[in-house]
């Protein structure tokens, strides 16, 4: 009885701690053997956005037309020379300019589809604050409506022809309308 009171007594708590380190030890000794594949090695790619203008080319852009919601229009015609402005004076426009306007046309970039059926209402689509209607040089049309700004005033509402309406950074439509 004296050697039983001479020896510590392991308590509850000691081998619970011990079963613990056990499993992580095995846990490490697993790791090393078996180790997770890194991440670190793959490359991220950027997710393609899709596009307004579906199949639609900057150069295949033979004619624009754009009316505002004053029912003011500018239509821009190219012809041999380059571009004219059709309306409202007849004076002939930069080409650097127009091709930066059929780029931002083709470029426009959808960040969000809405729902066929989604209510025009409150997006101003019902009543267009522009519209742009381009023409290809194979006489193919696109009808692009432009409505309101979203909540957020980050984009803007559009829908191109008969489609789906989609939301659109409004950065470029900045551009185009301005």
């Amino acid at each position: 009885s004296a050697v039983a009171r001479d020896r510590p007594m392991i308590r509850k708590q000691t081998w619970i701690l011990l079963v613990i380190f056990l499993i992580l030890a095995g846990g490490a000794f697993y790791l090393q053997k078996n180790p997770i594949k890194s991440l670190a090695n793959i490359t991220p790619s950027p997710t393609p956005q899709a596009s307004v203008l579906k199949g639609w080319l900057a150069s295949d852009i033979m004619q624009i037309e754009y009316k505002n919601d004053n029912n003011e229009t500018l239509q821009l015609e190219q012809d041999a020379q380059g571009y004219l402005v059709l309306q409202p004076n007849g004076s002939t426009v930069d080409l650097g300019k127009v091709e930066e306007i059929r780029t931002q046309i083709v470029d426009l970039q959808v960040i969000t589809n809405l729902d066929p059926g989604y209510d025009l209402s409150g997006t101003g689509l019902d009543a267009p604050t522009g519209v742009l209607t381009i023409t290809n040089k194979d006489g193919k049309k696109a009808v692009i409506r432009i409505g309101a700004k979203t909540p957020t005033g980050t984009s803007y509402y559009l829908k191109v022809d008969d489609e789906a309406p989609t939301v659109c950074n409004s950065g470029a439509v900045n551009t185009l309308v301005g």
